[in-house]
């Protein structure tokens, strides 16, 4: 007797829709499923109630693929708009020389892909450094492997008055960094052709307890030339 899967994806979608809530822009994030499903937008620091488990459990459940060559275009520059992420765009005048940059805020604990010699020209698809954001004083455990090259510097940056470069060693690596509260850019810096990198993130307090994921998705971010 045939098996009847039950592939409703109703609830799944209302969740998708109670976690898209914002007060202002820089509450949106981008998130793109491991499992070929569509990408949505969401609230920077709704970690805690991530749908990753619903998405792996709907993927098993309905055949949907996990690949990483699953191409799903950007759903665009978000904007809060009556307390809900939508596409916006960059306005007219910034249009001529700017353009948006996706950057993955790094989910404590899992990995994200960047890509080495963040000076080359961006791509959609492609993102040139990790955030991670903090609100509290924090230890900063960095654990950075290339794939295919030698790197040659990680900077970690606040803003332009607060930098710190680590020289590189061959294959993986592991940084330690105390950190204020703020956000933080991880880059990667190479001498040959860009390639990418696997970051992981950790982080403690002093005391030594791990400090709960908050953050996550893609944020977009306006680059000029």
């Amino acid at each position: 007797m045939s098996r009847t899967v039950d592939c409703d994806v109703g609830a799944y979608l209302q969740q998708r829709r109670a976690a898209n809530f914002c007060d202002e822009d820089d509450d949106c994030v981008e998130i793109v499923p491991e499992q070929c499903l569509a990408p949505y937008y969401a609230n920077v620091a709704s970690a805690a109630a991530s749908l990753r488990g619903v998405e792996r459990e709907l993927a098993d459940r309905c055949g949907v693929m996990t690949s990483p060559a699953c191409v799903r275009l950007p759903l665009g520059v978000p904007r809060c708009r009556r307390h809900r992420c939508v596409t916006g765009e960059l306005d007219r005048e910034a249009r001529k020389r700017c353009w948006p940059s996706r950057v993955p805020l790094l989910e404590l604990g899992r990995s994200a892909v960047i890509y080495s010699r963040p000076e080359a020209p961006p791509a959609w698809n492609v993102s040139r450094s990790a955030h991670v954001r903090l609100d509290e004083p924090a230890i900063l455990t960095l654990h950075i492997e290339p794939r295919g090259c030698v790197l040659s510097q990680i900077d970690l940056r606040l803003d332009p008055s607060w930098l710190r470069e680590f020289p590189a060693t061959e294959g993986a690596m592991t940084l330690t960094q105390e950190l204020e509260a703020g956000e933080y850019l991880v880059l990667a810096r190479n001498a040959g052709p860009s390639c990418p990198v696997e970051v992981t993130a950790e982080l403690h307090r002093a005391d030594g307890t791990p400090v709960p994921a908050k953050y996550h998705g893609l944020q977009y971010l306006t680059v000029c030339d």
